[in-house]
């Protein structure tokens, strides 16, 4: 596919153990056989004004000859609780009686975000089955489940991004395995910084080749002037 379509640059996302997996070596070599310069690391959104603890792996790929670098972690502005949960607390359901808190309690594993916490654990696609890795927000002893809207606003969505069409638990299963948003923003605007690099090189050199044609063109016609005068 990547031979068909030709593309210069190509990022690819996955979960962080890929990073060290076989099928990252396999995918490696192949773009490399390709022609391209392969850059790779692991990101966490809370270093890019994310509100959730959320990492993933990223491959970038480009066969453009300008240099490329992953965003550097900024300042933390964003803050879950403040931001996001503290407004909907009174949309989320009390879950506390039910058996997969129970069990997580029990076992130790259940997620939870508290008052004060400015970064949320990872949102997951099994979210709204209350499965082992669901988020609760832990409330004064009581434990809620939030609602998709709120889940949005943590992975950094627009405000009037639409799952009306789906119902809640498929909304959140998509919420759950899409990208974050704030962490995608710095990435792309690496990438567009990349893209434009290339741009500005073009147009350095169609310059120089204009300016040295112009050069040349002079010292022709001058060349000319001399056959033409005897000179």
């Amino acid at each position: 596919t990547i031979k068909k379509v030709g593309s210069p640059c190509l990022l690819v996302e996955n979960v962080k153990p890929f990073y060290n997996s076989v099928e990252a070596a396999i995918l490696r070599d192949a773009l490399e056989r390709l022609g391209y310069s392969v850059y790779e690391k692991v990101l966490s959104a809370k270093d890019h004004n994310g509100m959730s603890n959320r990492e993933r792996y990223f491959m970038f790929a480009t066969i453009l000859p300008v240099g490329f670098s992953f965003p550097k972690p900024v300042a933390q502005t964003s803050h879950a609780w403040r931001d996001v949960i503290s407004k909907n607390m009174h949309h989320f359901r009390d879950v506390s009686h039910t058996s997969s808190v129970r069990k997580g309690i029990e076992t130790g594993r259940i997620r939870t975000i508290s008052e004060g916490d400015s970064v949320s654990p990872a949102i997951t696609k099994s979210q709204n089955r209350q499965a082992k890795d669901s988020l609760y927000i832990l409330d004064d002893g009581r434990y809620l489940m939030p609602d998709n809207q709120s889940l949005m606003q943590l992975m950094g969505f627009v405000d009037d991004f639409d799952l009306s069409a789906f119902t809640v638990e498929l909304g959140a299963e998509i919420i759950g395995q899409s990208v974050e948003v704030p962490m995608h923003r710095a990435i792309s605007s690496e990438i567009a910084k990349h893209i434009k690099g290339y741009v500005r090189k073009l147009d350095s050199l169609k310059s120089l080749s204009q300016s040295s044609l112009s050069i040349l063109g002079t010292e022709l016609n001058s060349y000319r002037r001399g056959l033409l005068f005897g000179q």
